[in-house]
This record gives structure tokens, C-alpha cells and sequence, in this order.
């Protein structure tokens, strides 16, 4: 019967009960020197670093597609028959020749 995608062999399972067995595994021994307030700050932090990926998923960017749809509203002036006509209403009084 085949195993279901992604789940561990036998052979790996047994692999990690025997590594248990004999001693701490390599992420509990990480975290224990990471917790440990006397070792050297730059190793626990070397510790956290290297345990980070066991224990959270690496953040990865996604590509955004959309369309965006934008309405205009424009204001088309009426017709003028004659420049004067245009001026009467949009020139002030005192600017008028």
C-alpha cells in the first residue's frame, strides 16, 4: 500500500525515534542553547536563526493581478458662436479690451 504524499517512510520514522531515544534532537538542542540566558548572545541568536525554519513558515511574496476600472465624468462646455459670445461669460469686466 503506498504511503499518502508527503507523510515519512518507515525508515525515516524510525530514523527519528532512535535519534530521540539516544539524546536530545538537533532542534531541541538548538532551542535549549537559544533559551539559555548564560551563553553568548550572538549564539543564541545563531541558535534562533537556525531553528526559525523548523518552527515558521518562510513568509513568500505573491504576484497581484487586477484590473481597476475608473470612471471619468467630463464637462464639455456648450458651443459658443462667436469669441465675444465666450467672452461676455468668461471674461471678467475690467479685463475685457
Amino acid at each position: 500500500m503506498a504511503r499518502t504524499k508527503g507523510a515519512l517512510s518507515k525508515r525515516t520514522v524510525a530514523q527519528i525515534t532512535k535519534a530521540g531515544s539516544t539524546g536530545d534532537m538537533p532542534l531541541d538542542y538548538m532551542l535549549r542553547v537559544m533559551r539559555d540566558d548564560t551563553q553568548d548572545k550572538t549564539r543564541r541568536d545563531d541558535m534562533a536563526k537556525a531553528a526559525a525554519p523548523y518552527l515558521h513558515a518562510k513568509l513568500s511574496s505573491v504576484e497581484m493581478k487586477a484590473e481597476i476600472e475608473t470612471t471619468y465624468v467630463a464637462r464639455i462646455p456648450e458651443p459658443i458662436a462667436t469669441t465675444e459670445s465666450w467672452a461676455d461669460k468668461h471674461v471678467p469686466e475690467g479685463a475685457k479690451h
